[in-house]
């Protein structure tokens, strides 16, 4: 498993300030051909970025979803966040997928508030 860092950061503003410095990692993850190897590393990044996502889950659990769904549909956005970042565009991982994780918490909300919704009429 590959060794994750702290992000160092100066003044902490958000609540995912402790993200881990993967950098690297996608770097490697870019440079690598599709096989095993790229499939390892891509799942210690997911690692590393679970409490980040499920941070965000968390954000979402007071609008009825059980929270193990939502942790779930989190998960899923990270490991899409994970395989279509490209850190050759120059931005941190964490302003990709942070939108990319909550906006999947959010479709399934929305979903399933419209299923209530029809299951009311």
């Amino acid at each position: 498993m590959t060794s994750v860092r702290a992000h160092p950061r100066a003044h902490p503003r958000h609540p995912h300030d402790d993200a881990p410095d993967t950098s690297a990692e996608f770097r490697r993850i870019a440079a690598l051909p599709d096989g095993p190897s790229k499939e390892t590393l891509r799942q210690d990044v997911v690692r590393a970025w679970m409490p980040m996502a499920e941070r965000l889950a968390g954000q979402f659990r007071d609008r009825g979803e059980a929270t193990e769904d939502l942790r779930q549909v989190a998960m899923v956005g990270l490991v899409k966040a994970v395989r279509r970042y490209d850190p050759d565009r120059g931005s941190a991982f964490e302003s990709y997928a942070v939108p990319t994780v909550a906006g999947e918490v959010k479709r399934l909300c929305a979903r399933l508030g419209r299923q209530a919704g029809a299951r009311a009429v």
